[in-house]
């Protein structure tokens, strides 16, 4: 059985840094120009439905266990080439921060220059209430 939200951010220590967020206009503009290295996150878990952005990997938050975790996800980063991360989830407020938190603070201890990692301001949420630009931009989305 999932762990929820609320127990898996009581369970795993806050990140030390923050990731800057970006807004979705700029998201936007990286996927329609195809930018090289970039890598879309989406950490939803049981709240994944309606779709989600184009080519986002799902990975659930529940499923990075603290900083024991999120090396895989860094590693998996870099094995992709990427350079610039977006996470998001469902508002971007809790598991997105968390998560992305923790792969700064992993990009920074490793010294990773050439890998950057941002949080999606408003989620999968916000990126919906932007309207039909955006949501061209998605898969599985049906409204």
């Amino acid at each position: 059985m999932a762990i929820d939200v609320g127990s898996w951010l009581a369970i795993y220590d806050e990140p030390l840094t923050q990731a800057r967020y970006i807004d979705k206009a700029e998201l936007k503009d990286d996927i329609e120009a195809e930018r090289e290295g970039l890598l879309i996150f989406d950490v939803r878990n049981a709240d994944f439905c309606d779709g989600n952005i184009k080519d986002a990997l799902n990975i659930t938050a529940q499923s990075i266990y603290g900083y024991s975790g999120i090396g895989k996800l860094v590693s998996l980063a870099t094995r992709l080439n990427a350079s610039k991360v977006v996470i998001y989830c469902n508002s971007s407020r809790d598991r997105a921060i968390r998560t992305a938190g923790w792969f700064q603070d992993f990009i920074q201890e490793h010294n990773l220059i050439n890998l950057e990692v941002v949080i999606l301001t408003g989620g999968i949420r916000g990126w919906i209430a932007g309207g039909e630009k955006y949501t061209n931009l998605m898969e599985g989305f049906n409204y």
